[in-house]
């Protein structure tokens, strides 16, 4: 059986939300972290939790949401999620198809083989 908490969290007056989901394999969703406006029914941003290097915790999470703002994340929107990673200390929005910092590193890793 799985279970949901939401946390609030502010960052510039704004209310967010964010969750990591249960554990089911098929669900985008659940394999990374869900953030969220308040109330809103928008465009969702996910978070990969994997990276070692980073630290989930809510400082983590108002910078995620500061680096997808930047990136043209509108949470009121409608749309498909934002998926973001964390590859060398840094946020990275992810490319279309992928869904992991991991991945995204294979796909660099792959481009420099080729180069």
């Amino acid at each position: 059986m799985t279970h949901t908490q939401k946390r609030k969290i502010y960052l510039d007056g704004t209310e967010y939300e964010w969750c990591i989901r249960g554990n089911d394999v098929w669900d985008i969703s659940a394999k990374h972290i869900t953030i969220y406006k308040s109330g809103i029914n928008g465009r969702p941003l996910y978070l990969d939790p994997y990276p070692w290097a980073l630290e989930i915790r809510p400082k983590t999470i108002k910078k995620a949401i500061e680096f997808a703002n930047r990136n043209g994340w509108i949470p009121e929107n409608k749309g498909k999620p934002v998926l973001i990673g964390y590859l060398h200390e840094e946020f990275v929005v992810l490319p279309e198809g992928i869904t992991s910092s991991r991945e995204y590193q294979e796909m660099l890793n792959n481009r420099l083989d080729k180069a």
